[in-house]
């Protein structure tokens, strides 16, 4: 049905390779392995950290390392605030979004995977990105 895509996907730079692979896995385990730590934070540190990893991101520092460290300082602050922790599948899905690929998630927490997105675009200080996303 969709073949007729073959031949424009290459010329518009998309490609074929599955978004979420082992790559994406590491990354959510170290996203996990970094709970403890987060948890350790009081609220004044986690903000802290936020505006920490602003300064990096700024300065340059590869956006895949920020993401880990932006992703565990989300999904901490969703558990202090919300009550709600991420799981996995959307970890999986914020990481595969950042790396441009298009995800469909359907059901509950579909919200809490947009605020991990959320808060990676303005760690890297794509406000417009941001508002886009929030609908204003």
């Amino acid at each position: 049905m969709f073949d007729w895509l073959d031949g424009i996907a290459p010329r518009l730079g998309i490609g074929t390779r599955p978004a979420i692979n082992a790559s994406t896995w590491r990354m959510v385990s170290r996203i996990e392995s970094l709970a403890p730590e987060m948890e350790s934070l009081n609220d004044l540190a986690l903000k802290r950290l936020g505006r920490s990893l602003s300064y990096r991101a700024r300065a340059g520092e590869p956006a895949d390392s920020l993401l880990i460290e932006s992703f565990a300082a989300t999904r901490e602050a969703g558990r202090r605030r919300l009550g709600m922790r991420h799981y996995d599948v959307q970890l999986l899905a914020g990481i595969a979004l950042v790396h441009g690929a298009i995800v469909e998630m359907g059901g509950h927490g579909v919200g809490t995977e947009r605020q991990s997105r959320v808060s990676e675009a303005a760690v890297r200080g794509f406000w417009q990105q941001w508002r886009g996303l929030m609908g204003f």
